[in-house]
């Protein structure tokens, strides 16, 4: 009897492991050419993905699974590798993955599949590199006859919550604790901001030998001259009229750096006078500001040289005030630059003011954060903005655009392939707390991914849901 209330897991009566075949998605990977030894891939963007079916063509039943992954650095750094696991749909989402444990000889982790699956999909690193590796392996586990029949019903279309409760009393505490030890990575994927980190990703993109320009930097640049970088600062107001500015605010003033030129709506190439000159430009939470984003663009690249990058660091709409907001398409950004916009539109005024939301009293947040929304702005302050914005020169700043990553990586891929820009991606970090990073060159390749599998992403990214937040906040609370 106790056995069938408490049952156990035995790995040692699991299935026998099976091979995945290993497929480059969107052209990134690229396979090597290496006579004899390890498959060998070349990944050039910071999401190098590989599809992995079963060699056997059977798909993977439901069921918790151990996989196995050699994956040996030839060159630059093999970090921060996942397995994704596709919803019932067959999409996958970037929060739907694992972490693979690096060990002395293999990458390892536990996962659990609630359906049939006919592919997972392998992120080698999360930088470009170099890396071997055949495929993949997974082997099933085991569970005693009363456990195995408790995590069928799991499969059949229950909530994620209500899937983690009955995964939780069929358990015993030993299994909990064996379960934990392996999942604490996947429990703890997506721990707080490291701010040092967020400028890292911006500086790797960057040469530190060339000069350079940092776009709104206020009170807290990336590349500051105090850290020895040759950069001149474009901003909206002098040093002195920041400092002011600042007053009284809870931040270091002393991080508000000389400006050199004061922005009060030219051209940038007029602003400089230095056409071609800078090797990098960095624009933190800048771009979705401009009512005319096509024109920011231009600009950027007037003054940026042949071999120079675009750094830009953007919000991530889910998980910012712009949270309710609908999504910025093509049609807005091409009509707003044919129209020579030079301040917000009195409609985007109002839907910003109307929609911006605050979470446990802040304006960003990481994705695993919990707590109730609250409206910023009432329908009364909504409305006397919106009969401001139409006064003769009238500027609210607002932001004008909202993107989840990859609706912006589709829209930097459309406006290049119409002509609006020169412009292509050529790096990309996905979110990191509330936003995400993007690198444009003249000399970039673009995405790596078709228009279509954007568009899918896309979806996956809109169709986040805070239940999946929940049910790993549940586990993480009934495993302990």
């Amino acid at each position: 009897m106790a056995s069938r209330t408490n049952p156990t897991a035995s790995e040692a009566s699991g299935s026998p492991s099976r091979s995945l075949g290993l497929v480059p998605v969107g052209g990134d990977p690229i396979e090597a050419a290496r006579p004899g030894g390890d498959r060998t891939w070349i990944a050039r963007s910071f999401t190098p993905t590989l599809e992995a079916r079963a060699v056997d063509g059977r798909p993977l039943a439901p069921g918790w699974y151990l996989v196995t992954a050699s994956l040996d650095p030839r060159s630059g750094d093999v970090r921060h590798s996942r397995v994704l696991v596709p919803d019932a749909a067959g999409h996958f989402m970037p929060w739907r993955s694992v972490r693979l444990d690096r060990r002395p000889a293999s990458h390892r982790a536990l996962f659990y599949l609630p359906w049939p699956v006919d592919v997972l999909r392998l992120l080698g690193s999360d930088c470009p590199c170099e890396f071997a590796c055949d495929g993949l392996r997974v082997r099933r586990l085991a569970f005693r006859p009363a456990l195995r029949h408790r995590l069928a019903t799991l499969a059949d279309g229950i909530g994620p919550v209500a899937r983690v409760l009955a995964l939780a009393a069929a358990m015993s505490r030993k299994v909990k604790q064996r379960i934990r030890a392996r999942m604490v990575r996947w429990l703890d994927a997506d721990p707080p901001v490291d701010i040092a980190r967020r400028k890292r990703l911006v500086l790797q993109a960057i040469d530190r030998g060339r000069p350079g320009i940092e776009i709104g930097p206020s009170h807290d640049p990336i590349a500051p001259k105090r850290g020895g970088f040759d950069v001149h600062v474009i901003d909206h107001m002098s040093r002195p009229e920041l400092l002011e500015k600042y007053r009284g605010h809870p931040i270091a003033l002393d991080g508000i750096e000389e400006v050199d030129f004061v922005w009060k709506g030219e051209r940038y190439l007029d602003l400089t006078g230095r056409p071609g000159h800078y090797g990098w430009i960095i624009a933190s939470n800048v771009i979705e500001h401009a009512p005319d984003l096509i024109a920011f663009l231009a600009d950027c690249e007037s003054i940026l040289s042949e071999s120079g990058v675009l750094c830009l660091v953007v919000p991530d709409k889910r998980f910012t005030f712009d949270r309710f907001r609908p999504l910025t398409g093509l049609a807005g950004v091409v009509d707003g630059h044919l129209a020579r916009r030079h301040a917000p539109s009195p409609g985007v005024v109002v839907e910003h003011h109307l929609n911006a939301v605050g979470r446990n009293h802040r304006l960003g947040w990481t994705r695993e954060a919990l707590g109730e929304y609250a409206f910023i702005h009432s329908a009364t302050q909504a409305g006397s903005l919106l009969e401001e914005s139409q006064s003769p020169g009238a500027y609210l700043d607002v932001h004008n655009w909202c993107f989840v990553p990859h609706s912006f990586r589709l829209l930097m891929a459309d406006l290049h392939a119409l002509g609006f820009t020169r412009l292509r991606e050529c790096g990309f970090h996905a979110t990191q707390g509330c936003e995400f990073h993007l690198d444009l060159s003249l000399a970039g390749r673009g995405p790596g991914l078709s228009r279509l599998e954007m568009l899918r992403r896309i979806d996956d990214e809109l169709a986040w849901r805070e239940t999946d937040r929940v049910s790993i906040a549940l586990l993480r609370r009934l495993l302990r």
